[in-house]
């Protein structure tokens, strides 16, 4: 999926959002993610619809040393190149998850902090 940045709130409380990207300029890269085809019933109670759905997941892996110290359990796996995006849609299984590692530190930073502040219209 690809994405310009992404959120990641501490972890104390109360929480606060911190935006990341890999540079301010905020150029495209990817979430290594799955999906996968689930039939069942999905929806509220009052608007239930069975049938089949395509499921969506983010890949995550440990924190690096820039995500670590606002949320430290986790973040995503972050595909930053075209050959990084190819290897994750068509390499074998191994060669895919080798892909499964938190993006180095210095080729991050956070853009963003609190709450976010639309301009008025």
């Amino acid at each position: 999926m690809p994405a310009t940045s992404f959120c990641e709130y501490t972890d104390t409380t109360p929480k606060v959002p911190h935006w990341f990207a890999r540079d301010q300029s905020r150029p495209v890269f990817f979430f290594a993610g799955i999906w996968r085809p689930w039939t069942g019933t999905r929806g509220t109670r009052a608007d239930p619809f069975e049938g089949e759905h395509r499921l969506y997941a983010f890949l995550t892996c440990e924190s690096n040393d820039l995500v670590r110290p606002i949320h430290a359990k986790a973040m995503p796996v972050l595909l930053t190149t075209a050959d990084e995006a190819e290897q994750w849609l068509s390499a074998p299984v191994d060669e895919a998850l080798a892909l499964q590692r938190p993006l180095p530190a210095d080729r991050m930073t956070i853009v963003g902090r609190g709450n976010r502040k639309d301009e008025a219209a």
